[in-house]
């Protein structure tokens, strides 16, 4: 108060202390808080500093825990899951650690086993979720109807229209691939439509009703109660509640010979056989499906399914024994070639023939093809023969060449090339596969095939030195949704390889591998990121309808390689 208070003192000493007493209380202030903490307080240029700190190691543990593991696209599948997963877990150990942290014991809610508060939460004990309501309104007098809604479920469209669909489909895929090569090379020139290639016409199926040569069919309780019930199912038993079983009377693409085969197992299971329906691996019964193969000459494979539970040997001895009394009897009127009895415990199968032929066989073009239980052939012969046909158009082959077939399957496709080309070389690592692979360049006396037993990436180092001098056209037909990401690059590194037809087995959605395996392909040579061999250049692409009722199709797309000169 002497010196300062309430106009004490002269003037210039007022302000002189106020102002040293400002300056320590600043300078204070900056030296024990706010230069440490970094919220809007401290010289910018500190603040600054601090926060790109803050940024880069925020980022660099993103980059290193998460991002790297699972960031979108990177990695196989099981891999990025399987990261997410263990990212998921930790997240969660983490805010758990956190609420215990802020709140007390009494306020934190652990996770309840309780089956009670499991339903009062809104789940439900004995799965992920609850059970939805049937999406199908089954009646006595709908059946048919909802059996095609089930197995065809474009069965009321024109087929015309659903190849405009699925033309206009792959149009969007051809746009969104166009759009992804066009943003890391600026300079590729896409069509007046956007597109990387020419769309051709979609290649219909020449049948489109009762053309199915594989039928798999559920055994399940029926809408009238009966528990052992032959047909397909009206709904997901884990998903939708109140599932039956529709007998497959009426549906348009199914072969009327299977249906009457349904009817005779179905007669089987309910007036001779003592095994009851499996509906749960965990019931302890056996019954679970019935497959039904057929060729054009009208010979039937039939395969009943089962999970052999507690059985002893003599109980199925006993079953097979039944099976054989009541159907061979009937196999020349129904044209049963052969009957596999196959037991299912969910973990392997086994394929026991009661009686018949172990094979039948169906030809393709000029090829035999065999058909066992478990071979892979078209399940649309009409529909595979003018797949074929578009394939070996886009190859355009001569004696000269040599065809690479990077994954064979059962030779569907490369067999029937070998009658134009100088040798067909192939790789199969499916033991099964190549066992059937074998079987039909046997069959068909080739010489100039030669299938092995290997990866696909081994198949391409093995052969890379013997064929650098050779003109090499390549098959690649995924037998899944895509390659893995390191077959393209050798692919392209292998300069002798002049033409690549690449099949897709399933629509091309923007997120599946086939758009990634035609970017890899196409997209500019880059060495530095690893990136190498001159690029294939789309010329075009045809989409191809094998399943007509139904939004499962591919699309060929014709690649060739282009000049370094060019590029």
């Amino acid at each position: 108060r002497e010196n300062y208070n309430d106009g004490y003192g002269p003037p210039e000493k007022r302000f002189d202390r106020q102002r040293q007493f400002n300056q320590q209380r600043n300078d204070f202030n900056r030296s024990q808080y706010r230069e440490n903490y970094n919220e809007g307080y401290g010289p910018s240029e500190k603040r600054f500093d601090r926060q790109r700190q803050f940024n880069q190691q925020r980022n660099d543990f993103n980059r290193s825990q998460y991002r790297e593991n699972y960031n979108e696209g990177y990695g196989p599948p099981e891999k990025r899951f399987e990261h997410r997963k263990q990212f998921d877990i930790s997240h969660r150990q983490l805010n758990d650690l956190n609420m215990k942290k802020q709140f007390p014991k009494s306020k934190f809610k652990p996770e309840s086993d309780d089956p009670y508060d499991k339903l009062f939460d809104n789940e439900d004990p004995n799965s992920d979720c609850l059970l939805l309501p049937n999406p199908y309104n089954l009646t006595k007098d709908n059946q048919s109807t909802i059996v095609n809604e089930i197995i065809s479920p474009w069965y009321k469209y024109s087929y015309d229209h659903q190849l405009t669909i699925i033309q206009n489909q792959t149009a969007d895929c051809l746009r969104f691939l166009g759009s992804k090569i066009t943003k890391v090379s600026p300079q590729f020139r896409l069509t007046d439509r956007g597109y990387p290639c020419y769309l051709d016409p979609t290649v219909g199926s020449t049948e489109t009703v009762e053309y199915r040569s594989r039928s798999e069919f559920s055994i399940w309780p029926g809408l009238d109660g009966d528990p052992k019930t032959v047909g397909y199912l009206a709904g997901k038993p884990n998903k939708h509640e109140s599932v039956v079983c529709v007998e497959p009377d009426g549906a348009l693409v199914l072969k009327k010979s299977h249906i009457k085969l349904t009817k005779l197992f179905q007669d089987y299971l309910r007036t001779k056989s003592p095994l009851e329906v499996c509906l749960n691996f965990s019931d302890g019964k056996n019954w679970r499906n019935l497959i039904v193969r057929s060729n054009d000459n009208g010979d039937h494979m039939v395969i009943a399914v089962l999970h052999p539970q507690n059985m002893t040997e003599e109980e199925l001895e006993s079953e097979k024994e039944r099976i054989r009394n009541y159907f061979e009897p009937l196999a020349e009127e129904y044209r049963i070639k052969s009957f596999y009895l196959q037991t299912n415990n969910g973990s392997a199968s086994n394929f026991q023939l009661v009686f018949g032929m172990p094979v039948i066989e169906e030809s393709l073009g000029s090829m035999k093809f065999v058909i066992s239980p478990s071979s892979y052939f078209y399940v649309n012969k009409s529909g595979g023969e003018q797949l074929s046909k578009t394939v070996l158009k886009m190859l355009d082959l001569s004696q000269f060449q040599t065809v690479l077939d990077v994954s064979v399957g059962t030779g569907l496709l490369s067999l029937q090339t070998a009658p134009f080309v100088k040798k067909v070389i192939g790789a199969e690592p499916s033991d099964l596969n190549f066992g059937y692979a074998c079987k039909n360049i046997e069959l068909n006396n080739l010489t100039n095939v030669s299938i092995h037993n290997i990866k696909m990436q081994d198949l391409l180092l093995q052969q890379k030195d013997e064929l650098w001098d050779k003109e090499v056209v390549v098959i690649a037909n995924p037998q899944q949704d895509g390659f893995q990401s390191s077959i393209l690059p050798q692919l392209r590194s292998m300069e002798c390889v002049k033409r690549v037809v690449y099949i897709t087995p399933r629509p091309p959605l923007k997120d599946s591998k086939s758009l990634r395996n035609l970017f890899q392909l196409m997209i500019p040579e880059r060495r530095n990121i690893g990136i190498e061999g001159a690029p294939f250049v789309a010329i075009n692409a045809v989409p191809y309808d094998i399943m007509p009722h139904n939004p499962h199709f591919g699309v060929i797309v014709n690649l060739e390689r282009q000049s370094r000169f060019n590029y």
